[in-house]
């Protein structure tokens, strides 16, 4: 029947099977009059596999009275052109010899399929269990019923077959250590007599006679076995005999039956010890042979009274020949004599040294001291506590970080701190004796164990579960200690479940988790609805792991989300269990509404709402077709209903409909100059409440709603704002940067520094442009009059735009040349002693010059210090003069003064004959502070006086010329430091 062509619509039509793709467009063909019969469906994804699909198209028709009525319209068809895949689905790809696998084929169909497996495996779907000897590559033909097409598949089951190469199966117990050979390599070896597990070192004698297992294992598990036989052989420990003595039978050999040989060896075994020597005797018994070596000499040991301490490390007892036994307490080994004193304990102990035909003995006194063996303590403890067992003998002091009474033994394992801390007890017969206390609190670094129901028994001990300290008590389901005090978990015992083990040790404990999972699941095969809510394939322990469709890794597996059909399910604890589940799930019809988003913002577009399965009831909006645009703002609710009872299903959707976003946008200033900046920011409003607005801008701008700009040149950005939900709104905004410009400057030549000089602007772009140079009072003009090395900032306005620049400039100079100098050393006036002074330069910029040192000349050369000697006291000056490479000279005068040799000094003859050559008599001296000078005759009349250092006598009294002759002078004098100085002279006046 024809139907109208505008109700021919994608939404319209529904397509409800395995994996249906979804209805995407609806075409009518051959319209006529407005109606047609034939119409063209478009799908997504294509159609993939060959299953029976439901068609229904809903179309609203009106009657006579113009009311519409709606129709569900279904139709069947099967796809039938789709190509067969099929998948081969293993649990594990490698295995290791003598194990299977379990294989099955998976086909993308809905039809019927006959099976073709290789390597005689039955024709069916599976699982098929194989049981691969060495790799082999599994393929499967599926042939569809109906429509004839076939597909294969192939997957290659690696097989891992360690093998042990040219080991022997039976050897003597006398043979050397040898290496195994194994491949592939990279696996490690077990068994009696591996001295290396890595290296496969396999030693005869320690394995020792019988037959053992040695074992090669791969990473992954897979390993090979070797029976190994040791045929025993074992001549004995060596032998001593004293020389002269009957002969012997050796008696430490094994098997029995064999024959012996060798020098002073009877075949039987018997030796005759009648010459002093070293002798090698041989065993032989079978294909075995072994030797010892008989020792015939004098004994000769220590045989005086021995004294040790109790607590003395064990030792060997020297002793000449070897090859004797030795017996008495304390000895343990009877082959080297070892003595241990602790095992002895105290007192006096008498040790034997037997050989063939004679023996000696000595006694060792063991001193007694012993406070027990290394133990742990725990921080927590109640302290301080006594140490247990008490020392023996008691009367010592003890030390040790945690000793808290070195009389009475107290510990604190706080103040001793986390780790060892080693107690020395000084005992009063002078013995020490030494232990060991881990300090620190019960810790187990494993915090989780796995376990298969059938897994045996596990020693917890460090290397299984780091547990800290060793002498901790164990706690919790299933945990048992043998007769060697070894903890042991059974999961055999515990059952499967979650369990906490507690490892307590001196009231500190720590616990940790252990997981005992099911070797295998309890059920097989499901089947489900796919309705049915998600639910537990099994409830197992914590730490197991499913795979396969549709489950998590926690075994939930959801019916809905595989659909139809079988399922395998993978389980896999981490202590190696694992099974696998078949679930068959059954097809259920949800209703469905799809194509419509939660929120729009009055969008112009053409909405179509998907409803699926076809056939069912749709409301909340008269069509499920619609334009947010022509919708009213607002919140909308979609309900579609589908099916009835059980089976019924429903789907309900909300959407909103926001205004449509729009904006607004400001400039801060649209025209900068170069280098200049500006602001542009867009306002938004409409769109979803609350929603963030994204700011799309050109040129590599932050997508923010505001912006600081500073273009290079003239542009025009461009701002894309979205919210998400209505359409973007595009803004322009154009910027106009001014042209650049760049002032030139000529400078004055280069002068020393502080002559006059100059500076001129210009400025080459077209354009007005003000030179403002920034001295105190700023001058504008394009050039500027300043001493050489002066800095002066300058400002550059371009008159048409009122763009700027600033810049700062130097007048050209020479560097600044500064004369200057100090003295060594740097006093006042320099004591005579010191008088060769030192002139240090510290010039600036000074690359030449000269010193004139009391008349004298000398080179300058930078950071050259000159010593001058003016050999005589009083002052003389200095005065450096230096240039720079511009000539530039600067000079620095100075004065040293030189103290006299004495502190005051008082001439013994003076001539004031006006010759300008000693015609004053001066009591020199730089130090005096005071003084009081008085001079007389020789009739004791006085001639002058002076309290002035720079005042002194020119040989008249009153006016009047004084004879020559001998006249006394008296000074009493306070120098700067206070010394009071009082002395009478002789002067000789002589005209």
């Amino acid at each position: 029947m024809p139907f109208p062509c505008d109700s021919i619509a994608a939404g319209a039509f529904g397509l409800n099977g395995v994996q249906a793709p979804e209805v995407i467009s609806a075409t009518p063909i051959a319209c006529s009059g407005g109606s047609t019969a034939q119409l063209q469906l478009g799908v997504d994804p294509a159609f993939d596999r060959n299953c029976p699909y439901t068609l229904s198209f809903r179309i609203g028709l009106r009657d006579r009275c113009d009311s519409l009525w709606f129709f569900t319209l279904t139709a069947q068809t099967q796809v039938s052109t789709c190509p067969v895949q099929v998948e081969i689905l293993a649990a594990q790809d490698t295995i290791c010899a003598g194990d299977c696998v379990a294989l099955r084929a998976d086909v993308n169909g809905c039809n019927a399929y006959t099976y073709s497996w290789n390597g005689g495996l039955p024709s069916v779907a599976g699982p098929i269990s194989a049981c691969p000897t060495v790799t082999t590559t599994y393929s499967v033909t599926v042939a569809e019923q109906g429509t004839g097409q076939t597909a294969t598949a192939s997957r290659t089951i690696t097989v891992i077959d360690p093998q042990i190469i040219g080991a022997p199966t039976t050897i003597c117990q006398s043979l050397n250590a040898f290496d195994l050979v194994a491949t592939p390599p990279g696996g490690w070896w077990e068994g009696p007599g591996i001295l290396d597990t890595l290296v496969g070192t396999l030693d005869p004698d320690t394995a020792g006679p019988g037959l053992h297992v040695i074992t090669y294992t791969l990473p992954g598990g897979c390993a090979a076995e070797l029976l190994l036989t040791v045929d025993s052989m074992d001549a004995g420990f060596d032998v001593a005999a004293c020389p002269g003595t009957a002969p012997f039978a050796f008696s430490e050999f094994s098997p029995q039956g064999g024959a012996w040989s060798g020098p002073f060896t009877t075949p039987n075994g018997v030796f005759d010890p009648s010459i002093i020597g070293s002798y090698l005797v041989t065993y032989s018994a079978g294909n075995c042979s072994d030797v010892l070596t008989v020792n015939v000499d004098h004994v000769m040991a220590n045989t005086g009274l021995d004294t040790v301490c109790q607590s003395t490390y064990p030792f060997d007892i020297p002793v000449y020949p070897f090859g004797g036994r030795w017996r008495g307490a304390g000895v343990v080994d009877s082959i080297y004599g070892t003595f241990d004193p602790d095992e002895a304990g105290g007192g006096d102990h008498v040790i034997r040294y037997v050989m063939q035909g004679c023996d000696t003995e000595f006694t060792i006194h063991v001193k007694p001291v012993d406070i027990g063996g290394d133990r742990s303590a725990c921080p927590s403890m109640p302290a301080p506590y006594t140490l247990v067992p008490a020392a023996v003998p008691p009367g010592g002091t003890w030390t040790g970080d945690g000793i808290v009474d070195a009389d009475l033994g107290t510990y604190d394992p706080v103040q001793a701190g986390d780790g060892w801390d080693q107690l020395l007890y000084f005992a009063p017969n002078g013995c020490v004796d030494t232990i060991g206390i881990l300090v620190g609190y019960t810790t187990l670094t494993v915090d989780t164990l796995f376990f298969c129901a059938s897994d045996e028994a596990l020693l917890v001990d460090e290397s299984s579960t780091g547990r800290t300290p060793w002498d901790g008590v164990w706690n919790g389901v299933s945990v048992t200690q043998d007769d060697e005090d070894d903890w042991y978990f059974d999961p055999g015992v515990s059952g499967v479940g979650a369990f906490i083990l507690v490892y307590a040790a001196n009231t500190c404990s720590d616990s940790l988790l252990v997981l005992v999972h099911p070797d295998g699941l309890d059920v097989d095969a499901l089947t489900v609805c796919s309705a049915v809510d998600p639910f537990m394939i099994a409830e197992v322990p914590p730490g197991a792991m499913f795979t396969g469709e549709g489950v998590s890794a926690t075994g939930v597996f959801d019916p809905a989300e595989v659909g139809e059909g079988e399922h395998v399910i993978y389980y896999e604890a981490p202590a190696g269990c694992s099974d696998s589940v078949v679930v068959n799930v059954l097809a259920y019809q949800e209703a469905s509404i799809a194509g419509v988003q939660d929120t729009y913002c009055s969008n112009a577009i053409q909405v179509d709402v998907l409803l699926d399965p076809p056939g069912g009831v749709f409301t909340g909006l008269p069509t499920p077709s619609f334009s947010p645009s022509t919708l009213p703002d607002g919140a909308y609710t979609l309900i579609y209903t589908y099916g009835s009872g059980a089976c019924m299903s429903a789907d309900t959707m909300t959407f909103v409909d926001h205004p449509a976003l729009t904006t607004t946008v400001t400039v801060g200033t649209p025209a900068i100059c170069d280098g200049g900046g500006t602001t542009i920011a867009v306002v938004a409003n409409g769109g979803p409440p609350q929603t963030p607005i994204l700011f799309n801008w050109s040129d590599g701008l932050f997508p923010v709603s505001t912006q600081a700009v500073s273009p290079l040149v003239s542009t025009t950005y461009v701002v894309v704002t979205a919210d998400g939900c209505s359409d973007p709104v595009v803004d322009s905004i154009p910027i106009l940067v001014h042209p650049p410009y760049e002032p030139e400057y000529t400078f004055s030549a280069q002068q020393c520094w502080g002559e006059q000089g100059f500076a001129l602007g210009t400025v080459a772009a077209a354009g007005d442009f003000r030179f403002t140079w920034g001295t105190t009072t700023p001058i504008v003009a394009d050039s500027i009059s300043l001493p050489a090395g002066s800095l002066v900032e300058v400002t550059v306005v371009n008159e048409d735009t009122g763009c700027e620049q600033d810049t700062l400039l130097r007048i050209p100079a020479w560097p600044p040349i500064t004369s200057l100098f100090s003295s060594n050393p740097e006093v006042d006036c320099v004591p005579w002693e010191q008088r060769e002074v030192t002139f240090i330069d510290l010039s600036n910029n000074a690359v030449a010059g000269y010193w004139l040192i009391d008349g004298d000349t000398l080179p300058y050369a930078p950071g050259l210090d000159p010593s001058y000697d003016h050999g005589v006291a009083g002052y003389y000056p200095i005065e450096l003069v230096v240039w720079n490479e511009g000539g530039c000279r600067d000079s620095m005068r100075a004065e040293i003064c030189i103290q006299d040799s004495e502190a005051i000094f008082l001439a013994d003859v003076f001539s004031p004959n006006g010759d300008g050559n000693n015609d004053v008599f001066f009591a020199r001296g730089n130090a005096i502070g005071e003084m009081e000078l008085a001079i007389y005759d020789r009739w004791g009349m006085r001639v002058f006086t002076s309290a002035q250092p720079g005042m002194g006598w020119d040989g008249t009294a009153n006016g009047s010329p004084c004879a020559s002759g001998v006249y006394v002078v008296v000074l009493q004098a306070t120098l700067l430091d206070g010394e009071v100085i009082e002395r009478t002279h002789n002067v000789t006046l002589v005209r």
